[in-house]
């Protein structure tokens, strides 16, 4: 079998169809490029894994189900656009990409434009697809949305098993889609397979995306007006169509009700979103099976703009999931850091930070969704004050049952460009129907430096005591010693609110490292409980509290109100508001102690009501 030192010799020969020959590399022997090709008679060739010879045949590359990049003239530091494009023209079910260690530069050169804008890799009805590198670089320089639409390094619809590794995606982008022509698709892996209606029927798990998993990539994508932008002439309805950056966006058939026809199983697992990008994170729309395990972000903050460039609202958080008719969704040991509030004065960085968002973006109710978000450390960037931006950073509006347990909170200690911070924020109403969400907020940590951040802020409200979503919240077992105001607090939104069972219990709350609201500050309150409907149950029971100007604060509870053995220590006022109408108060006043050991119990009045002290096991009617 002849051999030849490069391509560069290969294309030199004159060599009859139907025999082998092979390369000792692409540009130079043993640069990884070596190969076998057939020799044909004259065909279409691409001229980066088939080349013409000196008498016209074609030399074939003959690849199996590793398509190996040098193979393809792929060099470090270069564009190989058109190099990994002819790589994507031959990929079947099962191909493995190897990228190896170089860096790629991509643009649009060379690739088909599509509404959403230009693609690298074109993933239709391929499975087992594998993109491995070893530290691979992807990187955009700067590409201009304006004149060249979107690009995406890889794109998939029904895609049924893709796995990526070991790639570093660095990418810049500039300028704005302005017509309602395109939605401009921009970052590293898009999956799209529309709605059943959009694809004409009903289809089966295996005719759409699943099965994926990113791990061990890092993403660092920025442009100077934030995560996306409008275009001031909308495409579809979405007025959000002047661009959209992303590390991995997949969306699913959101209008398939049954698991056998809906997208499942994506994983996150140890990526990095770096410091210095703007982008959004992840989002999953309609997919069950969503994990996010081990993954990072540097200095996490987002904004959106409008069609000139200036800031007008809020961005999305590192993982945003929307339910739709799916479940299972898992957030485990995860670090985010949020960007501190005085860098987000900086050009390009200003916005508010999340962690999660978890939305059903569904309007009527639904209630089989199933969330764990446990064991992650969250850490705070106190919001932009510049912007008036708090950041949320659990932001629950959802169905099905939810348990946050096991986090860690803490915050950066800027307070520069401070503004405020919730850290687990239940903000939802239902629509029609009966509401069947339960919250377990259980063992979370909030640190001292929390001092801007209200630790959990309950917002469940409807037009009917029927539509409040949240059914069923425990708060139970946690420990702060950072609040900016609330510990806890239960606001009252819409004609009915508050939720029908409610617990809080063996929380420790302390103000004593509080800065802002110190302890002396009438702003300083511990709990807040609310509730509109007779029928509703709230136990604030066997709680520690301390340093807080305020301890227990109603506002407005019209259902029975259990307040038991409430250890209140440095507490200027033990409660604010009008004592509920079923009230059972047993809360332990160490400071009110008599000498012979009883307990005085102080109250802000209880006429008209039933007020019981238990003695010996036994109930006894005081007034």
């Amino acid at each position: 079998m002849k051999t030849f030192d490069t391509v560069a010799k290969l294309k030199l020969a004159k060599l009859k169809e139907g025999q082998f020959v092979e390369t000792g590399g692409y540009y130079a022997k043993g640069d990884a490029g070596a190969a076998r090709y057939l020799i044909v008679t004259p065909q279409s060739f691409d001229g980066y894994g088939d080349h013409e010879l000196a008498n016209g045949n074609i030399a074939v590359l003959q690849v199996g189900m590793s398509l190996n990049v040098v193979q393809f003239g792929a060099k470090d530091g270069v564009d190989n656009s058109d190099a990994l494009r002819a790589i994507s023209t031959r990929i079947r079910s099962y191909t493995t990409i190897d990228l190896g260690s170089i860096e790629h530069i991509i643009s649009a050169s060379g690739t088909p434009a599509s509404p959403y804008g230009h693609r690298i890799f074109d993933l239709d009805g391929k499975d087992g697809i594998q993109f491995i590198g070893k530290r691979a670089r992807v990187k955009v320089v700067d590409h201009n949305i304006s004149s060249n639409g979107g690009l995406t390094f890889c794109y998939a619809k029904a895609c049924n098993g893709l796995y990526a590794t070991g790639i570093d995606f660095e990418m810049s982008f500039i300028g704005v889609h302005t017509s309602n022509t395109q939605y401009p698709f921009c970052g590293a892996f898009i999956g799209s397979d529309g709605s059943d209606a959009e694809a004409g029927g009903v289809r089966t798990q295996e005719q759409l995306n699943g099965n994926w998993k990113l791990e061990d990539c890092t993403f660092k994508l920025f442009h100077p007006w934030g995560q996306f932008a409008q275009s001031g002439s909308s495409y579809l309805g979405d007025p959000n169509n002047g661009f959209k950056i992303f590390p991995c966006f997949v969306s699913g058939a959101f209008d398939a009700t049954d698991y056998a026809n809906q997208c499942r199983k994506i994983t996150f697992d140890n990526c990095t979103l770096k410091e210095g990008g703007n982008s959004y994170g992840f989002w999953t729309w309609a997919w069950n099976d969503v994990s996010m395990v081990n993954c990072t972000a540097e200095s996490f903050v987002s904004k959106q703009s409008n069609a000139a460039g200036v800031i007008s609202g809020r961005g999305e958080p590192m993982l945003r999931y929307h339910q739709f008719h799916c479940e299972g969704l898992t957030v485990t040991g995860n670090h985010f850091r949020a960007k501190p509030c005085d860098e987000r004065l900086v050009a390009g960085f200003e916005g508010d930070a999340r962690f999660v968002d978890y939305n059903t973006n569904l309007l009527g109710n639904y209630g089989h969704g199933v969330c764990t978000i446990t064991g992650n450390t969250i850490i705070g960037g106190r919001g932009d004050a510049a912007n008036s931006f708090d950041d949320w950073y659990i932001n629950l509006i959802a169905y099905g049952s939810i348990t946050v347990t096991g986090n860690t909170f803490g915050s950066t200690p800027e307070t520069t460009n401070a503004y405020a911070s919730i850290g687990i924020f239940w903000n939802a109403e239902a629509v029609g129907g009966q509401g069947n969400a339960t919250l377990s907020i259980l063992g979370n940590d909030w640190n001292a430096t929390c001092d801007y951040m209200d630790n959990i802020s309950i917002a469940n409200g409807g037009s009917t005591p029927a539509n409040r979503r949240l059914k069923s919240l425990v708060i139970e077992g946690n420990t702060s010693l950072g609040q900016l105001q609330y510990f806890n607090k239960m606001g009252v939104t819409g004609t009915a609110f508050g939720v029908q069972d409610c617990r809080i219990q063996n929380n420790n709350i302390s103000g004593e490292f509080n800065t802002f609201f110190d302890k002396n500050s009438s702003n300083s309150r511990a709990i807040e409980v609310a509730g509109s409907e007779t029928t509703d149950v709230l136990d604030v029971s066997r709680n520690t509290i301390r340093d807080k100007y305020y301890g227990i604060e109603t506002n407005g509870h019209a259902g029975r109100f259990v307040a038991d053995y409430n250890e209140l220590i440095g507490v200027t006022t033990r409660w604010l508001g009008a004592i509920p109408v079923i009230f059972d108060r047993r809360d332990h006043a160490p400071n009110e102690a008599a000498a012979d050991g009883s307990v005085h119990i102080r109250t802000n009045g209880i006429a008209g009501n039933s007020f019981y002290v238990r003695q010996a096991g036994a109930w006894t009617l005081m007034g």
